[in-house]
Order: structure tokens, then C-alpha cells, then sequence
């Protein structure tokens, strides 16, 4: 019998231009790479630790983006990291720590404490509030993700240091891609970093909402172009990403999942 798999999570912001970007991004684009079927529910704001997206695999309920994708590749055996060497899974894994655990709160704090951000966060995601609702995303809503990154130490920091830090590890990033067009790991098909990093540019890029870190991203033309080639194959319908392209490897990979 197929699983019964759902994802829940947040809409994208109304306002993003188009195409529309993903639910929950890094879940979504490994599920689409992979060909495993979902439905996508909006769901209550958390899920288990208080963390959304999250997943409904058979009635048990997943959460936290990499445990999704770990639990995801052993119940459907559809590891992205396969074939990957010692090296390349060690190099993986921490280029992901840094995406996840330091370039995502520069993303909160770009958002959520900084005060331009804020100004366009809140009509992309929430139009234009009546006074009740603004006064509980001011003072309920933004405190909470103000409180994360401070936790995490990225709230403390001056803008001026939050953004070199991005920069630093956006510069990371752009390196490791090298100038050939191919993936994190030097690999002809993503792996389970590339979707991670993927989720991070994709929100940043393609979201409409302005923030203090634009100007440094815009430095990184690489990671432009990449965002846009992960965009092309996680959004390819299962038949073009088969057919389309015979002779390219990222493709031909992506179609070994179905």
C-alpha cells in the first residue's frame, strides 16, 4: 500500500513573483528530485519542536528539515547521497551545518529583528493587517523569531557584522561550486546539500522581500545561476525531467529517482 505522505507548512509569501516559490523549501525540493508523491496541507503554525515544515508519514508525525530528509531516504530508499565517498559526505555535512545553522538565522535576522526588513516582511507575507493584527505581529509574532536568533547568538550581533557573516559564508558556497555548472559536491546531480542550500537561496532570491542582505548576495553571480538550475530541475514535471536534456547528467540522475 503507498504511504500516506503529507507535508505541512506555511504559504509561500502572495507576493513572490513568479514561479511561485516552494512550501517548506528544502523538504519540497528533496521530494520533487526524488519523485515521492505528497500533498501539501497549510497546517497549524508548528509542528513536534515547534518547528515547521513539517511531515505526516503514515499517521507519525516529522520534524526539523534534515530529519525530514533522513527519514524520508530511508522509508522510500531514495538517498540523494548515494554513490557520495567518505570525504564528499564529511565536506556535505558541514557545508549544510553552515547553511542550516549559521546562514538561515542571518536570514531570521535580516527579516525578523532588522527593522527594514521587517517593514517588508510584513506586507509580503500579511498584506496590509488591520491595527488588531498588526499590533500581534509586532509585539507576539516578530518577538518570537527575535528571541530565536538572539538565543542563537546571530540577534546580538550589529547589522554590519550579520551581513560580512553572510557574506563569508555565501563566498563558502560560491566556491565550492566552482565555474564548471555543476553541484556543491563537484557531483553531476544534487545531493542532500544542495537541497539545503537550495532552500536557503530560494527563499533569499526568489521571495520578493527585500532585506539588508541583497547587496551582498548580489555579489555571488554563481549562486544565482545555481538557484536557478536547482529551480529548473525541482520544478521539472517527472516526464521532462526524463526526457529533457539526454545528455546531461543532472538530469539523467533526477530520473533514476522515480
Amino acid at each position: 500500500m503507498p504511504a500516506a505522505l503529507n507535508l505541512i507548512a506555511h504559504p509561500p509569501p502572495p507576493r513572490s513573483p513568479p514561479p511561485p516559490p516552494l512550501f517548506g523549501p528544502q523538504v519540497e525540493a528533496y521530494l520533487r528530485l526524488t519523485r515521492i508523491p505528497f500533498t501539501v496541507i497549510h497546517g497549524p503554525a508548528t509542528g513536534p519542536y515547534g518547528k515547521a515544515p513539517f511531515i505526516e508519514l503514515n499517521g507519525a508525525l516529522h520534524a526539523d528539515s534534515s530529519t525530514i530528509v533522513d527519514v524520508l531516504a530511508a522509508h522510500f530508499g531514495r538517498d540523494l547521497n548515494a554513490g557520495l565517498t567518505a570525504q564528499q559526505r564529511a565536506l556535505g555535512h558541514a557545508l549544510q551545518r553552515m547553511v542550516e545553522e549559521s546562514a538561515y538565522f542571518h536570514l531570521v535576522y535580516s527579516r525578523w529583528e532588522d527593522d527594514d526588513g521587517w517593514a517588508s516582511t510584513m506586507p509580503a507575507y500579511f498584506g496590509r493587517p488591520g491595527a488588531l493584527t498588526r499590533a500581534v505581529l509586532n509585539h507576539v509574532v516578530r518577538p518570537r523569531f527575535r528571541r530565536q536568533c538572539a538565543a542563537q547568538g546571530t540577534g546580538r550581533l550589529p547589522r554590519a557584522v550579520v551581513v560580512d557573516c553572510f557574506g563569508k559564508d555565501m563566498a563558502a558556497l560560491s566556491e565550492c561550486l566552482g565555474e564548471d555548472g555543476s553541484f556543491l559536491l563537484g557531483t553531476d546531480a544534487p545531493t542532500a546539500v544542495d537541497v539545503a542550500a537550495f532552500g536557503l537561496l530560494d527563499s533569499l532570491l526568489n521571495t520578493g522581500i527585500a532585506t539588508c542582505l541583497d547587496a551582498k548576495l548580489a555579489g555571488f553571480p554563481r549562486l544565482a545561476a545555481y538557484t536557478r538550475r536547482m529551480q529548473q530541475l525541482v520544478l521539472a514535471p517527472p516526464a521532462a525531467a526524463a526526457a529533457s536534456k539526454a545528455g546531461d547528467g543532472a538530469a539523467e540522475a533526477v530520473a533514476l529517482h522515480h
